[in-house]
């Protein structure tokens, strides 16, 4: 049976144009096209397909793309998606990939190839991406590996384990004074902005566990 295809983008032309790309292949079939994202849920329960294809920013007031996947993987966890988008933004691609849309395919590559391949690959359970969004995940994740020293990586050890700065300082034979001009300058590292300093800490926190580092 070919694979059942949904294209919701608020382009007309977008959607034609992936239209006509699948129209003659005899492994693939569109059977339900969309230009609201509002109307993502309803179009899925209509048409039952097994890969939807989901504009990133469309002109939905009110259409959060982000809930919209995670909507649709909760009541349709079969269901693959691919997004489709001009954004570059490096947070997009980290989020949908964690909220499990297996694809994401940026506008400016060539969609007569990259869009056939994407849903083959997506149905088969497999990751799709750009070529270019490949290269941003390889290198902001060569960057995260490289971000924190060894010494700084025992202070963050140390502060999950819920250790007071001076008491972090004695365990690595610092002085306190040493222990807090590390951390605020892995607290610049990270991009950690918040004022007060418990609250840098769980920021801090956090986002070494989002990144693999404790």
């Amino acid at each position: 049976m070919p694979i059942r295809v949904v294209v919701i983008d608020d382009h007309p032309l977008i959607v034609q144009f992936i239209v006509n790309t699948l129209k003659d292949l005899t492994d693939m079939e569109i059977v339900g096209t969309e230009n609201h994202g509002r109307h993502l849920m309803s179009l899925v329960r209509k048409t039952r397909p097994d890969v939807v294809i989901l504009d990133l920013h469309m002109s939905d007031k009110g259409f959060d793309p982000i809930h919209g996947v995670q909507n649709l993987k909760k009541e349709f966890p079969r269901v693959q998606i691919i997004v489709l988008t001009a954004d570059e933004n490096s947070f997009y691609k980290r989020k949908f990939v964690e909220i499990g849309a297996l694809g994401y395919v940026l506008k400016n590559d060539d969609l007569s190839l990259s869009i056939p391949e994407g849903i083959r690959t997506v149905y088969r359970g497999k990751p799709f991406y750009s070529s270019s969004v490949i290269e941003t995940m390889m290198f902001e994740q060569f960057q995260k590996e490289d971000l924190f020293t060894e010494q700084e990586l025992s202070i963050l050890r140390l502060l999950k384990q819920g250790l007071t700065l001076k008491r972090i300082g004695e365990e690595l034979t610092i002085s306190y004074g040493r222990a807090r001009n590390i951390l605020s300058g892995m607290y610049a590292k990270a991009g950690v902005n918040e004022e007060e300093e418990m609250t840098q800490r769980d920021a801090l926190l956090r986002k070494a566990e989002e990144w693999g580092f404790i």
